[in-house]
């Protein structure tokens, strides 16, 4: 009786110096402050999926199969407190139309729990959605007991379905937005206090000019300086950039064509007077924030549709590109060199 007695008071005061007596298993994810968030590059590449980090969201993307399979690839996570979690998936699809993508729950037996359907849609960047299509409801996972579970997802054989993040949360409390919250690997962690804390870094002042994409005139980007009066363009203190290799340090303008070589780069553009652009990738990683300009260029964009899109991909917490602190997109109408009155009507401008 004594030693039972002992071994409580143990495990009640030793908490506050050292670990908790209730310390989970050893697990991939863990559900933290009522969130799991699993991000998809934690899977490996297979027959079914593989692995995409050129877009602006690192994603598995199925490929095409002859034959269905169940279970082409899956996640496991740890559950301490039991009860309804509500599912999201961040996702879209590289294809012509919407495309189901089929979600499985298990148990730790790997017993099937629930089976769901999730329309992916054919955007440019990546949706929160979390409709089953089978019952027009909200997708749950209804969670007994504490232990590891799984979530399997399945193409159907489809390809081009992209999956980049997975997101639960007991009594759906907490709704994703934007790139979503960080992967809770850690049963300790506070996930909203983590994203709190994922400031941008805010650009020096001489960045607030002009910059716009100069494609048609051989040239990668314009900056012009805030005391710009808009004279000639080779007033000395205009700079345009060129596409130049990252060995050139004397270009007052880099453009990088990729996240890798801009991250690899010695640039501080805090205290110089070079300011570096690539086209926006992997917005998940919270680290863009801390670079300067992502640039996001559209492939095709005119007049009020140009508009449309630009505050679509900028207001709608359902996107990645939410939460992208200096992302541009600026229309192709829009051309410091070549503007023209009857061109571009004032409502538009």
């Amino acid at each position: 009786m004594r030693v039972a007695i002992l071994f409580r008071l143990f495990c009640f005061i030793i908490p506050t110096i050292f670990w908790s007596c209730n310390r989970p298993p050893v697990a991939d994810f863990y559900d933290a402050d009522g969130i799991v968030s699993i991000h998809t590059d934690s899977a490996y590449s297979n027959a079914s999926w593989a692995t995409d980090s050129s877009g602006v969201a690192f994603a598995l993307v199925s490929e095409p199969l002859e034959e269905r399979k169940i279970g082409e690839t899956s996640f496991s996570f740890f559950i301490r407190e039991p009860g309804s979690y509500a599912f999201w998936l961040f996702g879209n699809t590289n294809t012509e139309k919407s495309q189901p993508l089929q979600l499985r729950f298990l148990d730790e037996q790997d017993e099937t729990i629930s089976i769901h359907r999730i329309e992916l849609l054919p955007e440019e960047v990546p949706h929160w959605v979390n409709q089953d299509q089978l019952t027009e409801e909200p997708v749950v996972l209804v969670v007994e007991d504490a232990g590891f579970y799984k979530v399997q997802l399945e193409s159907g054989g489809a390809g081009g379905l992209q999956v980049s993040k997975l997101h639960f949360s007991k009594d759906g409390s907490v709704i994703p937005f934007g790139a979503g919250y960080p992967e809770t690997t850690d049963w300790r962690m506070e996930p909203e206090v983590n994203k709190r804390l994922q400031q941008s870094r805010i650009p020096p002042s001489w960045v607030f000019g002009v910059i716009s994409n100069q494609n048609r005139y051989t040239t990668d980007g314009l900056l012009l300086d805030h005391y710009y009066s808009g004279g000639n363009l080779t007033f000395a203190d205009t700079k345009i950039g060129r596409l130049v290799t990252d060995e050139l340090k004397s270009e007052d303008f880099r453009f990088y064509t990729d996240f890798t070589s801009l991250e690899n780069s010695d640039s501080e553009p805090s205290n110089s007077r070079s300011l570096d652009l690539y086209p926006a990738q992997n917005l998940l990683d919270s680290t863009h924030k801390n670079l300067p300009l992502p640039w996001y260029r559209p492939v095709e964009s005119s007049g009020f549709e140009a508009l449309r899109k630009s505050i679509h991909f900028l207001s709608n917490p359902d996107l990645v590109t939410y939460e992208s602190s200096w992302l541009l997109i600026l229309p192709d109408w829009y051309d410091p060199l070549n503007q023209e009155e009857n061109e571009i009507s004032e409502e538009l401008m």
